[in-house]
């Protein structure tokens, strides 16, 4: 990330780690957070207690695995909205835009922080940046038999040549490297899956090969810095914001 960006990765353990905090959220500062989902009986029910009422149904309508997952991972981002915004992650007044994305409700409170996340498996990733829109995007790396269809309806030329120059057992992850930089884009710009063509990453970009200040354009000619995160082995991980912070929209 640019080095005038303080970017801030850190696993959150939401009952066993309640001292762990980056501190304040400065305004042009980025704090990833990452998270597993498989939590005990006990501990879902905690979190399970601070979901409205939208979110309770959503769950309900879940069976097994995919509830309690569903209820991990919102109720962790409510805990670590609370933390920032010194509210009981409870009366966090979090909902859902028109796309479904989780989002802020509060007018007074939504200038005042961006935010993202996303699950796959067993993990999670939440984004938080005040002053520049961010999306994240983590995948569980596994082999992909129909990467090359994927990559011909979703990806650019010069992305699917570094995947087919690529040593098989390579692949895979920088599969996911790529696709997970580009949905944190898509993410952050609220475009669908048909917008992943919208920004291209070059190969060497995507497996780390890059400077501090380099940012890339997409079509439309804005600037964002994405990168790719390390988390837990087995997964990749990625996060887009814009490169100007006064760009809000």
């Amino acid at each position: 990330m640019n080095r005038n960006v303080p970017l801030y990765i850190q696993q959150f353990q939401p009952f066993h780690d309640p001292d762990t905090d980056p501190g304040d959220l400065a305004p042009d500062a980025i704090h990833i957070w990452w998270a597993l989902l498989d939590l005990p009986d006990s501990r879902n029910a905690t979190l399970a207690a601070t979901l409205n009422a939208e979110e309770t149904t959503r769950a309900d309508r879940l069976g097994g695995t995919r509830r309690q997952r569903f209820i991990a991972t919102r109720g962790i981002l409510r805990m670590l909205l609370g933390r920032y915004l010194d509210q009981r992650p409870e009366a966090v007044p979090c909902g859902r835009d028109p796309s479904g994305k989780p989002r802020l409700t509060d007018p007074e409170v939504l200038p005042k922080m961006h935010f993202s996340l996303s699950h796959s498996n067993e993990m999670a990733l939440f984004g938080f940046c005040p002053n520049r829109i961010i999306g994240v995007d983590i995948e569980q790396i596994r082999p992909v038999d129909n990467w090359e269809a994927i990559a011909e309806r979703l990806f650019s030329t010069a992305e699917r040549m570094a995947l087919r120059e690529a040593e098989p057992s390579r692949r895979p992850t920088l599969f996911f490297r790529l696709w997970t930089m580009k949905e944190a884009w898509v993410k952050a710009t609220g475009e669908g899956l048909g917008g992943l063509r919208g920004i291209e990453i070059p190969g060497g970009h995507a497996a780390g090969d890059h400077g501090d200040g380099e940012c890339l354009t997409d079509r439309s000619g804005r600037s964002w810095m994405i990168r790719t995160v390390t988390v837990a082995a087995g997964y990749a991980a990625a996060v887009a914001v814009t490169a100007d912070p006064r760009n809000r929209s």
